[in-house]
C-alpha cells in the first residue's frame, strides 16, 4: 500500500464527510489533534458483495490494512482490532469500540460514495473544438491508441520514438505538444531498453543519455504493475504511457472479450493516454490479435509494415481505425542502422521502399505494373529479390501482361518496362 505521503493530495479533504476522490473513498476524522483517516481503494463488485482495500492512519503513520468483502463484520472487525493495537496516541481518548464503529461506518458508506461520485451530469457541448494531439495525427490528448505488427517488424523502436518525441518536445519527425512519458516495459531487459534509448535519442538529435521515465517489470504483467502505473502517473504528473506490450497483460486470453474490455478499462483508468503495442494474429498482419474489443476500446489503432533494405529499414504507418480525426495519409519513415544500432530516422525517400509504396488493395500483376511506373524499367532477378518473390512469378508478369514491354539490356539481364502510347 502507497505510503501516507502519497495521499498528500488529499490533506484538504473535509473532516467527517466521506468523499471519492480520485478513485479513492476517504473519510478524515480529528481527535484531541490528532489526524485519523480511513481510505478504500480498488472497489468493485464480486459475487459476494462490494469487496475493497481499506486501510487506516493516524498522523501520516499506517495502523494496517486489509482487503476483504466490506460486508463481513469477521474482517472489519479483525481489522480494527489489528489497527487499534498500533494506536498507541490515542489510546486514552479513542477506545477499541470507537475505532469499531468508525470502521463499520466507513466501510458501510464506501459503496454509495463511490457510486455517488459516478452519476451522470448535464454535460454542455463544447461548440468550435478542435483535437488535441501529443503527437499529429497519431496520439490524442485523453485517448488511447493500439500499434500493431507482427514480431520483430519494428514496433519498439517506433513506440520509443514517439514518446521521446513527446516527452522531449523534439518535432524531427511529428508535430508535438510536450508531455510527460512513463514507458512501461514489460518485454524486455533493462539494459536493452537502456541501449535502445539512447539509439532513439541519438537518432532524434537529442542526447544519447537523454532519461525517460522507465517502469523495468520484464516477466511481470500489467496487472501486477497497476497501481506502481497509477502511483507514478500521480506523482510525476504523467500525461501518457507506453506500454510495451499487450500481450502482457495477465488478464486471461486476448481472444475472449472480457479480457480485451478488461485490458482497455485498466488503461483508461491508470494513465491520461496512452500508446499500447500490439502483435497481429499468425495468419493475418491486418489486423491486432485478440477480441474485436481491442479495436473498439483505441480511439486509433496504427497498422505498422516495415522492409528491409540492408543497413535500413523502411516503416509504414497506416491508420486504420480512428475517431474524430479524418482521413489521414500513411507515412513511410526510414530508420538507418549502423554498428551501435539505430543512429538516424528520416522521411523515406519516393521509390525508396517499393513493397511499401504499393496501394494494399492491387493484384500481384497491378503491383508490378505500379512498380514499372515508379521505377521505369526492372529485370526479373533484381525485382524477384526486392519483393522476396520467386522469380518465375515475375517472369511470367513480364511475359503476359499487355501493358509491360521489353525496354532493353543491362549486361545480360533483359529490362521491362510499361508500354507507351504515342
Amino acid at each position: 500500500m502507497p505510503g501516507y505521503d502519497f495521499l498528500e493530495r488529499f490533506k484538504d479533504v473535509e473532516p467527517m464527510k466521506p468523499i471519492c476522490k480520485d478513485e479513492w473513498v476517504l473519510y478524515k476524522k480529528i481527535v484531541d489533534g490528532h489526524e485519523l483517516l480511513f481510505t478504500a481503494t480498488d472497489m468493485r463488485r464480486k459475487n459476494d458483495g462490494i469487496k475493497a482495500t481499506i486501510e487506516v492512519y493516524c498522523d501520516r503513520v499506517s495502523l494496517g490494512y486489509n482487503d476483504f468483502s466490506l460486508a463481513q463484520i469477521r474482517d472489519r472487525t479483525h481489522l480494527s482490532n489489528s489497527c487499534y493495537r498500533n494506536l498507541e496516541a490515542l489510546e486514552d481518548s479513542y477506545t477499541k469500540e470507537d475505532l469499531s464503529y468508525d470502521m463499520d461506518r466507513f466501510c458501510k458508506e464506501v459503496w454509495p460514495t463511490f457510486v455517488q461520485s459516478s452519476m451522470p451530469v448535464e454535460l454542455a457541448g463544447i461548440p468550435d473544438s478542435p483535437t488535441e494531439f501529443w503527437l499529429k495525427p497519431y496520439v490524442i490528448q485523453g485517448g488511447g491508441t493500439i500499434l500493431f505488427a507482427p514480431p520483430g517488424r519494428g514496433k519498439s523502436f517506433t513506440g520509443l520514438l514517439m514518446a521521446i518525441s513527446i516527452d522531449s518536445g523534439c518535432e524531427t519527425i511529428w508535430p508535438v505538444n510536450i508531455g510527460k512519458v512513463l514507458f512501461v516495459n514489460l518485454e524486455r531487459s533493462a539494459s536493452s531498453i537502456a541501449r535502445r534509448i539512447a539509439q532513439v535519442n541519438r537518432s532524434l538529435g537529442l542526447d544519447p543519455e537523454r532519461p525517460l521515465l522507465t517502469l523495468n517489470a520484464r516477466g511481470r504483467s500489467l496487472r501486477d504493475v497497476r497501481d506502481i502505473i497509477r502511483r507514478t502517473v500521480t506523482r510525476d504528473n504523467v500525461d501518457l504511457i507506453l506500454l510495451d506490450s499487450i500481450s502482457r497483460a495477465g488478464l486471461g486470453s486476448l481472444s475472449e472479450d472480457v479480457t480485451a474490455t478488461s485490458i482497455i478499462d485498466l488503461l483508461n483508468n491508470v494513465a491520461p493516454s496512452w500508446i499500447a503495442l500490439a502483435h497481429t494474429p499468425a495468419h493475418s498482419e491486418d489486423k491486432t490479435f485478440g477480441s474485436i474489443h481491442f479495436q473498439a476500446g483505441a480511439d486509433l489503432e496504427v497498422q505498422l509494415k516495415s522492409q528491409k533494405d540492408d543497413n535500413t529499414l523502411g516503416i509504414k504507418l497506416t491508420i486504420v481505425k480512428e475517431n474524430d480525426i479524418g482521413k489521414t495519409i500513411p507515412l513511410t519513415l526510414a530508420y538507418e542502422f549502423g554498428a551501435f544500432g539505430m543512429e538516424h530516422v528520416r522521411y523515406a525517400g519516393l521509390n525508396e521502399f517499393l513493397t511499401l509504396d504499393k496501394p494494399d488493395d492491387l493484384s500481384f500483376n497491378d503491383e508490378i505494373y505500379h512498380i514499372l511506373i515508379k521505377t521505369g524499367k526492372a529485370d526479373a532477378t533484381s525485382l524477384a529479390e526486392e519483393l522476396k518473390v520467386d522469380r518465375t512469378r515475375i517472369s511470367k508478369v513480364f511475359n503476359e501482361d499487355p501493358r509491360i514491354m521489353e525496354v532493353g539490356r543491362v549486361g545480360r539481364r533483359v529490362q521491362y518496362g510499361v508500354v507507351t502510347t504515342s
